[in-house]
């Protein structure tokens, strides 16, 4: 097989396929292990020749602390899951069935970390695009269509999460690429596709994610013109507040689910159960904490009883608390920080150069998959965050004209 191809397949299977799997997963379990045993060919490829090259691939300093915060991360889960495991893995949400597991799909994952200057060789990245965007536009509205919105539960979240992915995304291709006008349908069906998934869902929180980075992308476009930026975005504010009622009872008339939510929130404010008494999710977080505030407590919320036992806090940054302590959420921040900071300037790139295109795809899985994460999700063993995050901080480190 191609090296280039098996590289563009691999990175393809690694970020794109996640909801597609969870599609596969209803009735179509063989394809599902096709696709796998596809993506462990694409990987023993892209192994031997990044094993072949691997005296003349070099690292960025900022990327290599970063693969140092992923080995020390994953030691740390480690440890969790075998010496000092409190809770069975079956009981632990978000957790592999077995050790074994983890070990294997950690290990795939660093090295999968390890690949990424192979992206050097990739002159155009619209394929990921196309990928990510068709696979899970198809993949969600088969999900829902076949589940039904009062049957996807906890995967409701995950969808809508995925159709903001599949929103921004598309809205970035279309102003950063040459498209025809059969590309251009494609992605306008896409931003509806993922519109109309929003709706069945009836999650607050990744819509308020879509806002918050089209907000970041436009107030990053704008550097230099600071104070118009300000005056937009309190007037646009203003506007919401003013005129509340008349937006909420309008998405009444297409997402009354959603609608009611969002009219508790701005009546009520949290009504998750996350934020509260000291039962709640964050408060038995900060008490955990609290516990082994310096090298962490333990990587899932050790109540004994009651709907937290074995859970994650569902808010990254408490999460990274309990397992690594101040002094490893202090080391994670700074790489997050340089993420966010290589985000702006990202966003702050013109033209339709493969450049940006290609910097947008990785910024905007990243920011999404962060914030996401504030509200649900885990990073053990999320190849979108990881994989975005480091495409990110490397793609971002190179100097200009740098290849393998």
């Amino acid at each position: 097989m191609n090296r280039i191809l098996a590289t563009k397949a691999l990175f393809v299977l690694v970020l794109c396929f996640s909801i597609a799997f969870m599609a596969m997963d209803i009735n179509m379990g063989v394809i599902h292990s096709v696709v796998t045993f596809a993506m462990y060919i694409c990987f023993i490829v892209v192994f031997k020749f990044w094993f072949n090259q691997r005296q003349h691939i070099t690292y960025p300093k900022l990327y290599k602390g970063f693969l140092l915060l992923f080995t020390v991360y994953s030691i740390a889960i480690l440890f969790d899951l075998t010496i000092d495991r409190q809770f069975p893995l079956s009981e632990m949400l978000g957790c592999p069935s077995t050790v074994q597991e983890f070990i294997l799909n950690s290990g795939i994952l660093f090295f999968i970390l390890l690949f990424v200057p192979l992206l050097n060789n990739i002159r155009n990245f619209d394929f990921l695009y196309y990928w990510f965007i068709g696979l899970n536009s198809l993949s969600m509205i088969y999900i829902v269509m076949h589940v039904g919105s009062g049957g996807l539960g906890g995967l409701a979240l995950t969808l809508s999460c995925t159709a903001t992915s599949v929103i921004l995304l598309s809205f970035a291709l279309l102003k950063s690429s040459e498209n025809t006008t059969l590309n251009k349908a494609f992605l306008i069906f896409a931003i509806i596709a993922g519109i109309i998934v929003w709706g069945f869902c009836s999650k607050r929180g990744p819509i308020l994610y879509f806002m918050v980075i089209l907000l970041f992308w436009y107030a990053s476009g704008n550097k230099g013109r600071s104070v118009k930026t300000l005056f937009t975005l309190t007037v646009l504010v203003g506007l919401l507040v003013i005129f509340q009622d008349f937006v909420l009872n309008t998405l009444g008339a297409f997402a009354p689910e959603l609608a009611s939510k969002f009219r508790e929130t701005v009546q009520y404010g949290d009504t998750s159960g996350r934020i509260g008494d000291d039962s709640s999710g964050y408060a038995l977080a900060i008490s955990q904490i609290q516990e082994g505030p310096w090298l962490g407590s333990y990587f899932r919320l050790t109540v004994p009883y009651g709907i937290w036992s074995g859970m994650y806090p569902h808010n990254f940054f408490l999460e990274l608390l309990m397992t690594f302590g101040l002094l490893g959420t202090v080391f994670s921040l700074f790489f997050i920080v340089k993420a966010v900071l290589y985000s702006n300037k990202i966003f702050q790139m013109q033209g339709k150069t493969s450049m940006r295109v290609r910097n947008l795809f990785f910024t905007i899985l990243f920011l999404n998959s962060f914030l996401s994460m504030m509200s649900t999700g885990t990073p053990l063993l999320n190849r979108t965050f990881w994989v975005s995050f480091g495409l990110i901080l490397y793609f971002s480190s190179l100097k200009p004209q740098t290849n393998v």
